[in-house]
């Protein structure tokens, strides 16, 4: 069975997620699982973090209907693929809104792979829209990644509140869990954001191993690498924490 996570899903920008959905999905296929990642972001981030051309097959697939095989790119070989984007998924979007079910679009595009890749990753851009809600109609599970801040708890209420009106709608999405980002262990903000969203994870879903600020991100972005390449030894604090939050993912998922 596939797996389809919306990795992000609270509507803020600058907070790592697309170096989220990287490291997480090319972490789980150097573990032997077959990994998707699809870059709903007009930026077409995916494509660039990883070193390679950014093209418009978001609009090809939601828009011409492309078969989702015709809009596969492998990444890493053998088990990391991504569908990458470009600036024409702005474009994709708007015209997103004028489809009938617009939502299911992007759910029936995928249903193909369904028996093919262990986990498909939807990267989707910061702020509300017709991607998004694809996304979320599209998705099994969202794995919330936060800014260690206190604001960040509001972003996670609107979240909870989309993923139930989703829900609602039949769309049987559910928080996986909460990643919290760019931790610094010298501020009292990092540390009141860490227990604020402790105490309120029982109302919304578990916290995730956190993840701290570190330099080896933007190495790996500049250099087109993950930090999986930047340091295969796992020496580095950012590779042990993102090898917790892939043994927490896998505990939870047993994809």
């Amino acid at each position: 069975m596939t797996i389809t996570i919306t990795i992000g899903g609270v509507h803020k920008g600058g907070v790592g997620k697309t170096t989220a959905a990287i490291t997480v999905g090319h972490g789980l296929a150097l573990a032997g699982y077959t990994v998707l990642i699809v870059d709903l972001d007009a930026q077409g981030h995916v494509a660039y973090y990883l070193g390679l051309e950014r093209r418009p097959m978001i609009y090809r697939l939601l828009v011409d209907r492309e078969p989702i095989k015709k809009c596969v790119l492998m990444a890493r070989s053998p088990n990391l693929c991504i569908v990458p984007s470009d600036a024409s998924t702005a474009m994709a979007q708007e015209k997103l809104v004028t489809m009938r079910f617009n939502e299911l679009r992007l759910k029936q595009a995928l249903a193909p792979l369904q028996g093919g890749p262990n986990l498909v990753i939807l990267d989707t851009a910061p702020g509300a829209g017709a991607l998004h809600d694809a996304a979320m109609g599209a998705s099994d599970y969202v794995l919330a990644v936060v800014e260690a801040s206190t604001a960040s708890l509001d972003g996670l209420s609107l979240l909870t509140q989309t993923i139930g009106e989703f829900r609602g709608a039949g769309h049987p999405v559910g928080l996986l869990g909460i990643i919290p980002m760019m931790l610094d262990d010298r501020t009292l903000a990092s540390q009141d954001a860490m227990e604020a969203l402790h105490h309120a994870q029982d109302g919304l879903a578990p916290v995730y191993p956190g993840v701290h600020r570190a330099t080896i991100f933007q190495r790996s972005v500049s250099d087109g690498r993950t930090i999986w390449e930047v340091d295969p030894t796992s020496r580095t604090r950012a590779t042990a924490e993102y090898s917790a939050v892939i043994r927490r993912l896998l505990e939870d998922l047993d994809p």
